[in-house]
């Protein structure tokens, strides 16, 4: 593989969202998993190295997922302005089909070491599923009312299910341990999984909103080019409400946890922002109007990150 094929293959794996991946699972790791747990006398069993290889697993797993789904958007992609297909790269598609798989036995290679090590098989069995599920979206899923949306929004929370899976033993020792401590980090995953999982669907739903005019010339049926715009927005409405009422609720706990640097960050960023880009939906008229949003979720996304560095 020469240096300009494997920057294009770069580019098509889509380096910041990976890099914000491997981010996303070094903070839970490390605000969530060790900031909590390490903070008594249990010791967690996975080492930087591990965590590494781990991080590694997770970002193989989803720029395969990237990789399938621009090689089943060939046609689509021709019809977006702002998007290259895989024709337009000047590469043959069978490079891109072969470097799908082999992307795809390195992390499962990766996933035996980890899972035989800790002996773990629940993890063995994540990136068969990931992997699977990534192409199921790309071949069936995507052209249809919201199951890919949904799709996409869980996956959002593998990054944490696969640390909870490795660190297993200590969480239920954990529940043994200090069951005021557990439910403190029970309560700031399942925060984090729903934040994740509302904010992802809501982004997906306005990234359909932005496509509509070319899914619909490339024959893909999606919830916003199959649907009356009305009743998007109604669902939309519904699922905004229901976003920020769940950072409302979180910061009645923080206050409670006198976690008072993460709620004023969660106050005057993610509120704002939550409420900011539900303006502009309601505002919104044209593709860029949408693509505006969709950055705007971005970054609440990307601050829900930083949240964990916050909070006590």
């Amino acid at each position: 593989m020469t240096l300009k094929n494997g920057i294009i293959l770069l580019k098509k794996c889509r380096p910041i969202n990976l890099f914000t991946i491997i981010i996303l699972q070094c903070f839970i790791y490390y605000f969530l998993f060790y900031k909590i747990i390490g903070s008594t006398t249990i010791v967690l069993r996975i080492s930087l190295g591990d965590l590494l290889l781990l991080t590694l697993d997770l970002a193989l797993i989803m720029a395969a997922g990237y990789l399938i789904n621009d090689i089943y958007d060939l046609e689509t992609d021709q019809h977006h302005e702002h998007k290259e297909s895989l024709t337009e790269t000047g590469l043959p598609l069978s490079f891109f089909h072969k470097s799908y798989w082999v992307i795809s036995l390195l992390g499962m290679c990766l996933t035996l070491y980890l899972a035989n090590k800790y002996n773990e098989w629940g993890l063995s069995v994540l990136y068969p599923v990931g992997t699977s599920l990534l192409y199921i979206y790309a071949r069936f899923l995507k052209s249809s009312i919201l199951w890919g949306n949904l799709l996409i929004a869980v996956l959002c929370g593998f990054p944490a299910f696969m640390l909870y899976l490795a660190e297993s033993p200590a969480v239920l020792k954990l529940q043994a341990l200090s069951i005021r401590t557990y439910e403190h980090f029970i309560s700031i995953l399942i925060f984090y999984l729903v934040f994740a999982f509302i904010s992802t669907l809501i982004r997906e739903i306005i990234k359909d909103l932005e496509d509509k005019d070319a899914d619909l010339s490339a024959g893909i049926k999606s919830f916003a080019n199959s649907t009356p715009y009305k009743t998007v927005q109604g669902f939309c409405t519904i699922l905004m409400s229901c976003f920020l009422g769940i950072q409302l609720y979180f910061c009645n706990y923080l206050f409670i946890q006198d976690s008072y640097l993460a709620l004023l960050f969660l106050i005057i960023c993610i509120i704002p922002l939550t409420g900011f880009g539900w303006i502009k939906f309601y505002k919104a008229k044209t593709s860029e109007d949408y693509r505006g949003i969709s950055r705007i979720y971005k970054g609440i996304i990307l601050s829900g990150i930083v949240l964990l560095a916050f909070i006590q």
